[in-house]
């Protein structure tokens, strides 16, 4: 009985629930392991599996339908592929092979992302050329609603810049279907790797940025006045001469 463990312990719940209607039984339980008869499962190249509990009744948590490992044991949910795609570890930590949809609300005391530093959003770009990402862009305002790369100094239209240089991908993407989903993720937030340039001055960290004439770079803003809604973010790291990329924290004022 390849590969259906899982299956079997389901119905064993099942069949728990419907006995536990007919009879009134308090509790009852099964217990799914390798050495008994009818019940034992194996997979292909590994060691039969220690054993499985189900039961209709109360835990730790309550009442309801439990389903489990025995001992202090993960459980694993595994594809034809033998990967584990959904693994519940005895600390009570999930992990999902893949994607997790949710279509409602989801509630967390704590959100750690690992896997980028921004907070970005989609948008359209009108550009006939491939925009690279790190580039600055800014409102298009002959095209309502979308950007395009920066070509002026001080650009007060500036909106962010395209994620995704330097290997930093982002952290948060906001959008809503079939209304704001399309386009580049640009950040809005947090950090990324611009492309910059020293045409106004070698940047040090700490430099406030904005835009330049160089298209799609950043540069040192060193006029106050004309810095007011033009402002990028603060770098945090140096570029001495030419262009490059610059960490920078992305806060547009």
């Amino acid at each position: 009985m390849k590969r259906k463990v899982l299956f079997v312990a389901m119905l064993a719940v099942f069949a728990l629930q419907q006995s536990r209607g007919q009879n009134s039984v308090a509790s009852m339980r099964t217990s799914i392991w390798p050495d008994t008869s009818g019940a034992s499962a194996t997979f292909e190249n590994s060691s039969p599996l220690r054993g499985l509990e189900a039961w209709a009744d109360s835990g730790a948590a309550g009442n309801g339908v439990w389903f489990g490992t025995r001992k202090n044991e993960a459980l694993y949910f595994f594809t034809d592929s033998g990967k584990a795609r959904i693994t519940i570890h005895p600390s009570g930590k999930v992990y999902l092979g893949s994607s997790l949809a949710v279509n409602g609300t989801t509630t967390t005391k704590i959100l750690t992302i690992t896997g980028g530093a921004d907070l970005a959003e989609p948008f359209l770009v009108t550009e006939n050329a491939p925009i690279p990402p790190g580039a600055v862009v800014v409102i298009d305002e002959q095209n309502p609603g979308k950007l395009k790369v920066c070509r002026k100094a001080y650009d007060t239209r500036v909106a962010g810049v395209v994620s995704g240089a330097g290997g930093v991908n982002p952290g948060l993407i906001l959008q809503q279907e079939e209304k704001f989903a399309e386009g580049r993720n640009v950040a809005l937030n947090g950090r990324v790797y611009v492309l910059a340039t020293t045409a106004n001055g070698p940047i040090k960290p700490g430099d406030l940025l904005t835009t330049s004439e160089v298209p799609g770079h950043a540069m040192k803003a060193t006029e106050q006045s004309a810095s007011f809604g033009a402002i990028i973010g603060k770098a945090l790291t140096a570029l001495d001469s030419g262009e490059g990329l610059v960490s920078v924290l992305v806060n547009l004022q």
